[in-house]
C-alpha cells in the first residue's frame, strides 16, 4: 500500500463536482424538447481545500473543488412530541431516508434506530413523555428513557390516543372504551363509546386525567371513574384534538349548512374539560396540527382554495390566547408541526431557508426563533459519466428532485441543464456512451445530449417491474439482458440467461445464474468462455474492455482473462456487489476502479492496473456505495464518484500509465463510385472513440504516398463523421484507383487515438463505373424431415463480368421474431468463379418466417454497384413452430420419421382445434396432414370465413399429404383446423401449413 500512496502523491488533479443544485443551474425549470445542446463551462474551477481519506492519501494542496452555492431548501423537521427537554423529531438523513431522531434542548438531533417508511403517513399521539407513533405499525416511545418498542393491538380494537403511562383503545363493534397501563392492566372507561375517524384526522387526545374523542360531537372521558362530559354538539366535523391541564381544543372542517344549521367555515375551538362556553375562531385553512397550553393556542395547516380544498404547496400557521380573542396569523410560516412544550408552544418552520427553524410561541402570540434547522445537500441517487457529460438523478428530502446534465471539459464543469424527469418514483439506473443517455426507471428511455436536452424517446415495450442493470457503449445499450440500438430504440436480441453483463464496442460478455460467462459480438453467435460455478444463484460480475475480460465470481479471486476466455492471472477478490442487478465492473484499458466497503454505505475509492507487472491497489478518496448501482465511473483517465457528502467528485487517475483511447466502432466502406448517379457518390467514415476527443478529427487521403485530400470534422462525445466526395484539394476529380486513408485525433486528456483491433488507417477503392445485379426467385427446400432448420436456395447474376464478388443480404420477419417488423439486413459476401453467376447457395433458417433477399455486385477494387430489387420467400410453418400456432383441446406432439420437419400433432377428441397465424404476407394457403385408416374428418377455415370439411381417411398411412389448398388476396392470413373425427376414426394429424407469397 505504501507504493500506492507514493503514486497518489504525484499531484493528481482532483476536481470536486457537487450536485447540480449547487452549480447555479435552474434545477426546477426543466428544459423543453428541442432545447440547445449542453453548454460548455464558462470558466475554470477555482481552487479550495478538500479533505480526502486522510493526509497520506489525498493531499488538500493537490485538490481543486467547485465552490458551493447557497442551499436550495432546509431539512423538513417535524417535532412530534416534547417532554423534559427531550424532543422526538421526524426528519430525513443525508441519504434521504426518514428516521425518528432525539433532540436534547437545542443540540443537534441524534438519529434513533427507527426508520420511517412513509413520512407523510406518520401520525403521533403524544402525552407527556409517552408517544405512540403510527407509520406502517404502532410504536411505543418513552422520551425519558429514549426507548422504542412495538405496540401490538388486539384484533378488533382500534388505537385512540396515548397516555403518560399507556394508551386508550376502543372496540367499534362493542363500543367498549378502555385504558391500558404500562404494567399490562386495563380498565373500562365506557361501554357506549362511539369513535369516529376518517383519513387525515386525529380525532382524539389524552393526558394523565382523561381522553377526549369525537363521537359525532366532542366528549371527555375522565380516568377517575367519573361520568363522561359532552363538551360540544352540532353539525360540525371535529378533526384534530389537543389537551392541556385545564382545557380541550379541536379543529373543525367546513360545514355547508342545512335547513336547521347555517354554513360554518373551518375553525379552531376551545373549552374547559368541565364544560362551558366554547371559544371559536374561524380560519381559512385546513388545520393539520394543533397544540395548546392553559394560556395559548397554536395551529398550522394548508390554505384552502376557492373550492374549499387544500391548495397544493401553501402552508399557514396561527397563534392565539386561551379564549381565542387575540389571534395572530403567521402567513410567512411553512409550518410542519405544532407541539406543546413546557410553558410555551413550538412551531416548526420549513421555509424560507434563511429563516427556517423552530419558533417558541408565548401566550401573547409572539414568536421567537429558538433553533435553526440545518440545510441539507441534495443527494445523488444515480449518475453516469462518459468523459464529456455527467448525468445525475437527485433526491431532495428522500424524494426525486431532478435529473440534470453537465458538460465536462479540461477547463472545468459546465452549468447544469435540467432534463425532463419521467413521472413516478421508480428506482433508476443510468448509462452514458458517446453522448447518448440510457435511463431505466420502470421503462427505458434514450436521449442524445449532443443534439438536444430534455427530449426523451421511449424504448423497449412495457415498463419493467424494478430497477435493472443498464450498460452502454458506442450506439448499443444492454437493458435487462436485451441488446438495444440506442439510435432507434429497437431491440436487437437478448443475452440468454444473462444476470449481469458488460459491453465494449460491438463485444458483449455476460454471466448466467450458474456462474457461466458467455461472450459474443453484435454479428457473431454466443460462445461460452467460463464454465459453470454452481447450480444457481452465483452469477459473476463481468467487465469488458478491448481484449480484456474481467470475471469476479461470487466466491473466489478476480480473474483477468482474454476475451476468448484464456486465464492470464488472478487478483484478490473484490467485494460482492449488492442488488440483484449488479453493475458491470468499471474498467478502462486494464485499469479497474471500485468502492471498497468500510461500513454501511461508506467506502474508499480504489484503483488498480490489472495489466501491470506488479498490480498495486491505490486508495484515492472517501466514497459512498450505491447498492445495486454503479458507484464509480472511469472515462478518459478520469474518475467520477460519489463523495461522503453525497456530492460528485472528478479526478485524474492517480497512475503513471494512462488508459489508451481507441475506436469502439468504425464504419468505413472499402469503395465508392463518385459518378453522380446518386448511388455511393460519397465515401463516409463514421466512428466512435472510447473517450471524448479534443478539437477536430482529421482524415488524410493519400495515393502512393502523395497527399490527395484532407478532411476535418468536429467530434461530439467521441462520435465523428468524415466524408470525401472524390475531389482532390484543388477541386479536380480524383482518378480511379486505390487510396489510403488515415485518422488523426487526440482525446480530451491529450492522448492519441489508436486502433485496438480497428485500424485508424485503411484503403478504399475509387471506381466510376457501375454494374447491376439480378436475384432469382428463391427456392424453398421442403423435403427435410429430421431438422428444425430449413434450407433456402437462390441464384444471383451480375451484368459486369469483371466484378468478382456478389454481396447477398437477407431480412426476416415473422411470428418467431415477435413482430412484423423486419430485422436488419444480414450480409455475407461470396466470390464467384466465373464473375457472372453466383453458384447455388444453401442457407439454413428456422420455420414460420418470411424472408427478403437482395444482392449487389462488388468490383475487384471494392466499388459496389446498386442493390437489386428484393425477392421474397416464405418458410412453411411446421406443426411445432414456436409462436405461430395456438392449440386448443387434446393435442399431443409426436416425432415420426417421414413427417414434415420430423414432427406431427395428433388429436383424438372431437372439437380439438389449432389456429395457425405466422404473421407473414401470403397469397396461397396449403394444409399438410397425415392420412390413415383411422383418421377422421376436419373442418378448415381461413380468416374467419366459411368452414370446409375435409376427410383425412386413406387405406394406408401417407405422410405430408396436401389436404387443403386455397388462393386468397395477399394478406396476413390465419388458418384454423378443427377436428370433427369420431367413432372408429377418431384421429387427426397436423403436419404443417404452407403460406406462399
Amino acid at each position: 500500500m505504501q507504493q500506492g500512496v507514493g503514486v497518489m502523491r504525484r499531484r493528481a488533479l482532483f476536481v470536486g463536482l457537487v450536485t447540480s443544485s449547487l452549480l447555479g443551474g435552474a434545477i426546477g425549470a426543466g428544459t423543453a424538447a428541442g432545447a440547445a445542446p449542453l453548454a460548455a463551462p464558462a470558466a475554470a474551477i477555482s481552487a479550495t481545500a478538500w479533505p480526502g481519506v486522510d493526509s497520506a492519501v489525498a493531499d488538500p494542496a493537490d485538490t481543486v473543488a467547485v465552490p458551493r452555492s447557497p442551499e436550495v431548501s432546509p431539512i423538513p423537521r417535524r417535532v412530534l412530541a416534547s417532554s423534559g427537554g427531550t424532543r422526538l423529531i421526524l426528519q430525513p438523513d443525508s441519504d434521504g431516508a426518514w428516521w425518528l431522531w432525539w433532540q436534547q434542548g437545542t443540540d443537534e438531533p441524534v438519529r434513533s434506530a427507527q426508520q420511517v417508511r412513509n413520512p407523510r403517513a406518520v401520525e403521533a399521539s403524544a402525552s407527556s413523555a409517552h408517544v405512540v407513533v403510527h407509520d406502517s405499525a404502532y410504536l411505543t416511545i418513552d422520551l425519558a428513557a429514549r426507548t422504542i418498542t412495538p405496540l401490538t393491538l388486539e384484533p378488533g380494537w382500534t388505537f385512540v390516543a396515548a397516555t403518560p403511562d399507556g394508551y386508550v383503545d376502543v372496540n367499534r363493534t362493542t363500543k367498549v372504551l378502555r385504558r391500558h397501563l404500562a404494567g399490562g392492566s386495563t380498565s373500562t372507561l365506557a361501554t357506549d363509546a362511539f369513535f369516529t375517524t376518517w383519513p387525515g384526522n386525529r380525532p382524539a387526545a389524552a393526558d394523565a386525567t382523561g381522553v377526549v374523542l369525537s363521537d359525532g360531537g366532542v366528549r371527555w372521558y375522565p380516568f377517575d371513574g367519573g361520568p363522561s362530559v359532552v363538551l360540544a354538539t352540532g353539525q360540525f366535523v371535529p378533526d384534530t384534538f389537543a389537551v392541556s391541564p385545564s382545557s380541550v381544543a379541536w379543529t373543525t372542517r367546513a360545514f355547508a349548512g342545512n335547513a336547521t344549521q347555517p354554513a360554518q367555515p373551518p375553525s379552531v375551538r376551545r373549552v374547559l374539560k368541565t364544560g362551558g362556553p366554547v371559544a371559536t375562531h374561524p380560519v381559512d385553512e385546513l388545520i393539520t396540527d394543533l397544540a395548546i397550553t392553559d394560556d395559548a393556542t397554536a395551529w398550522s395547516g394548508r390554505l384552502l382554495n376557492s373550492s374549499g380544498t387544500a391548495a397544493a404547496g401553501t402552508r399557514f400557521a396561527g397563534v392565539g390566547n386561551a379564549d381565542l380573542t387575540q389571534v395572530t396569523a403567521l402567513p410567512e410560516m411553512n409550518s410542519a408541526s405544532a407541539v406543546a412544550e413546557a410553558d410555551h408552544l413550538l412551531l416548526t418552520d420549513d421555509a424560507p431557508a434563511s429563516e427556517a427553524g423552530l419558533y417558541a410561541v408565548t401566550a401573547d402570540g409572539t414568536t421567537t426563533l429558538q433553533t435553526r434547522t440545518t440545510p441539507p445537500l441534495r443527494s445523488v441517487r444515480a449518475f453516469a459519466f462518459d468523459g464529456e457529460h455527467v448525468v445525475e438523478e437527485q433526491l431532495e428530502n428522500g424524494l426525486p428532485a431532478a435529473v440534470g446534465a453537465h458538460r465536462v471539459t479540461a477547463d472545468g464543469v459546465g452549468p447544469l441543464q435540467a432534463l425532463d424527469r419521467p413521472a413516478g418514483n421508480a428506482p433508476t439506473t443510468l448509462a452514458l456512451a458517446a453522448g447518448r443517455l440510457a435511463r431505466q426507471a420502470g421503462a427505458t428511455t434514450f436521449s442524445d445530449l449532443d443534439t438536444t436536452v430534455g427530449a426523451w424517446s421511449y424504448c423497449c415495450g412495457a415498463a419493467a417491474p424494478a430497477v435493472q442493470q443498464v450498460e452502454a457503449s458506442g450506439t448499443t445499450a444492454v437493458v435487462a439482458g436485451t441488446v438495444v440500438d440506442m439510435t432507434t430504440g429497437r431491440a436487437r436480441f437478448t443475452l440468454p440467461g444473462a444476470r449481469t453483463w458488460a459491453i465494449f464496442g460491438d463485444a458483449l460478455a455476460w454471466s448466467t445464474d450458474t456462474g457461466e460467462v458467455w461472450r459474443r459480438t453484435l454479428a457473431t453467435p454466443p460462445s461460452k468462455v467460463v464454465a459453470a460455478a454452481c447450480t444457481g444463484g452465483c452469477a459473476a460480475q463481468v467487465g469488458l474492455w478491448g481484449d480484456r475480460l474481467l470475471v469476479q465470481p461470487k466466491v473466489g479471486d478476480l480473474q483477468v482473462r482474454t476475451t476468448s476466455g484464456a486465464l492470464l492471472r488472478t487478483l484478490p477478490a473484490l467485494p460482492a456487489a449488492e442488488g440483484p442487478w449488479a453493475p458491470a465492473l468499471t474498467l478502462e484499458d486494464g485499469v479497474l476502479a471500485w468502492v471498497q466497503p468500510v461500513s454501511g454505505t461508506a467506502g474508499v475509492l480504489r484503483v488498480v492496473d490489472v495489466d501491470a507487472a506488479d498490480p498495486t491497489v491505490v486508495d484515492v478518496a472517501q466514497a459512498v456505495r450505491l447498492p445495486g448501482l454503479r458507484a464509480v465511473e472511469l472515462r478518459d483517465g478520469r474518475l467520477m464518484w460519489l463523495a461522503g457528502d453525497r456530492g460528485l467528485r472528478l479526478a485524474r487517475l492517480p497512475l503513471t500509465r494512462m488508459p489508451r483511447v481507441v475506436l469502439t466502432a468504425l464504419s468505413a466502406p472499402s469503395a465508392f463510385s463518385p459518378n453522380h448517379d446518386g448511388v455511393h457518390d460519397t465515401w463516409v467514415l463514421d466512428g466512435i472513440a472510447s473517450a471524448p476527443l479534443a478539437g477536430a478529427v482529421t482524415l488524410a487521403v493519400t495515393r502512393a504516398g502523395s497527399p490527395v485530400r484532407t478532411v476535418t470534422a468536429t467530434s461530439h462525445s467521441g462520435r465523428f463523421s468524415l466524408a470525401w466526395n472524390g475531389l482532390t484539394t484543388s477541386g479536380s476529380a480524383a482518378p480511379e484507383g486505390v487510396y489510403t486513408w488515415q485518422l488523426r485525433a487526440t482525446s480530451a486528456s491529450g492522448r492519441p487515438l489508436t486502433g485496438l483491433g480497428r485500424a485508424v488507417t485503411g484503403q478504399l477503392a475509387l471506381r466510376r463505373s457501375t454494374a447491376s445485379t439480378v436475384v432469382s426467385a428463391p427456392e424453398v427446400v421442403s423435403n427435410v424431415s429430421t431438422t428444425s432448420l430449413f434450407p433456402v436456395r437462390w441464384r444471383t447474376t451480375t451484368t459486369q463480368p469483371s466484378w468478382s464478388t456478389i454481396t447477398n443480404q437477407l431480412q426476416v420477419a415473422g411470428r418467431e421474431s415477435g413482430s412484423r417488423q423486419w430485422s436488419g439486413w444480414q450480409q455475407f459476401d461470396v466470390k464467384t468463379a466465373t464473375g457472372r453467376t453466383f453458384d447455388p447457395r444453401t442457407t439454413i433458417w428456422p420455420t414460420a418466417r418470411q424472408w427478403r433477399f437482395r444482392a449487389r455486385a462488388v468490383a475487384a477494387g471494392g466499388a459496389p454497384g446498386p442493390w437489386s430489387p428484393y425477392v421474397s420467400a416464405n418458410i412453411p410453418v411446421d406443426d411445432n413452430a414456436r409462436g405461430a400456432l395456438k392449440y386448443s383441446g387434446a393435442w399431443s406432439l409426436q416425432r415420426v420419421r417421414g413427417t414434415f420437419m420430423g414432427t406431427q400433432h395428433r388429436a383424438n377428441r372431437y372439437g380439438a382445434s389449432v389456429t395457425v397465424w405466422p404473421n407473414m404476407q401470403s397469397r396461397l394457403v396449403r394444409v399438410l396432414m397425415t392420412t390413415c385408416p383411422t383418421c377422421g374428418k376436419v373442418r378448415i377455415q381461413v380468416d374467419g370465413g366459411s368452414w370446409l370439411t375435409v376427410d383425412t381417411y386413406s387405406r394406408t398411412v401417407r405422410r405430408r399429404k396436401l389436404v387443403y389448398r386455397s388462393t386468397k388476396p395477399t394478406s396476413d392470413h390465419r388458418v384454423t383446423v378443427r377436428s370433427v373425427a369420431s367413432g372408429s376414426r377418431p384421429y387427426v394429424y397436423l403436419d404443417g401449413v404452407v403460406f406462399e407469397p
